[in-house]
């Protein structure tokens, strides 16, 4: 009989870091978050999530920042996929959960693919945006099916005296003082990112003592020895992963991004990687998602997943936030917010 239970520790490692433990325990390290795995005994399903505690009572589910989803193998079938689901949601209900919020992965993933929970009871799939892979055979078929932009862009720096290094993550080059950490603050503080993008030092920390062979830094330094370029990349068995990035806005102009995620791309071919995930952009089709489509990758398909689990309790709190703030319920869902007592009107 199948049965789906929250899980003190996970089985066995993940099918993706997204969907780790180490990586959960990293993201929620320092915060009144945790990190919780359901799975059934044979490691056949597997559902990761990050719970937030809701003031009022209960808890709020969500994938953790990335592309986590669920994992079913692909040996179930159409009904023992809704069999698992099933559980699922009764496991939640029993955690306290209120509503679940799922990111997918985009990427080559070995579980069983999105089309395959189409149609699950209480589970609103959604396709959001693209996000771009790029296949990595080898150098050469790398750079030739780069953009002819991407590829000027990339010499323009090199004869600027840029230079670049990948290195295994460390406290030197993810510490509070490194030049990852600097760039990359700046640049969110730059484009007014939300504080879920900004990460403290616990973060760094977990991910040096649990992930750090799956961890590494890309520096791109300027001819004077400056910072002008960074990038944090995870690992998974075949696919690198384009985790975080920061540039200073000068360097950035003469090149030094698409170095970046040249040396990114190339180091992952050499390594044997079959591919690198960049992600998408900001908003669709904005000048951040054209920028990563100019390296000759694949447009790829960005799913979210919205449950609500208790609807009791959901219904209350959407109602409260919707008097807290004059407005109707039907004023805040038509935001198209999830969950709805977060909306803003």
């Amino acid at each position: 009989m199948t049965t789906v239970s929250r899980l003190e520790r996970q089985h066995k490692l993940a099918p993706s870091i997204y969907a780790e433990e180490a990586y959960g325990l990293a993201l929620t390290a320092g915060s009144d978050r945790s990190w919780s795995v359901f799975a059934d005994s044979r490691d056949m399903w597997q559902l990761s999530v990050v719970m937030s505690p809701i003031s009022q009572g209960g808890l709020e589910a969500s994938s953790p920042y990335g592309y986590a989803g669920i994992y079913a193998d692909r040996s179930l079938s159409s009904e023992q996929v809704a069999e698992h689901w099933e559980h699922t949601l009764h496991s939640l209900r029993e955690a306290e959960v209120v509503s679940l919020f799922l990111r997918f992965p985009p990427f080559e993933y070995p579980g069983l693919g999105i089309e395959t929970l189409l149609g699950l009871d209480s589970l609103e799939l959604e396709s959001m945006s693209k996000t771009i892979e790029v296949l990595t055979p080898e150098p050469d078929k790398v750079w030739s099916r780069m953009s002819g932009r991407a590829r000027t862009a990339v010499r323009k720096a090199l004869k600027a005296g840029m230079t670049v290094e990948v290195c295994n993550a460390s406290q030197a080059n993810l510490g509070s003082e490194s030049a990852f950490r600097s760039l990359y603050q700046s640049t969110m503080s730059r484009i007014g990112a939300s504080s879920h993008h900004v990460y403290g030092d616990s973060y760094y920390s977990t991910l040096l003592s649990r992930l750090s062979d799956r961890v590494f830094v890309v520096n791109v330094t300027t001819a004077e020895g400056s910072p002008a370029a960074s990038a944090m990349i995870l690992l998974d068995d075949a696919v690198v992963h384009y985790h975080l990035s920061g540039s200073d806005p000068q360097a950035a102009r003469s090149g030094a991004n698409n170095l970046l995620v040249w040396t990114i791309l190339e180091w992952s071919a050499r390594q044997g990687f079959q591919s690198v995930h960049l992600g998408g952009g900001l908003t669709a089709d904005d000048s951040l998602f054209r920028f990563k489509e100019s390296f000759g990758g694949v447009s790829r398909d960005f799913w979210v997943g919205r449950a609500v689990i208790d609807h009791e309790r959901y219904t209350e709190l959407a109602t409260r936030r919707a008097e807290s703030l004059g407005v109707t319920v039907a004023q805040l869902e038509s935001t198209g917010y999830f969950p709805v007592f977060r909306a803003e009107p």
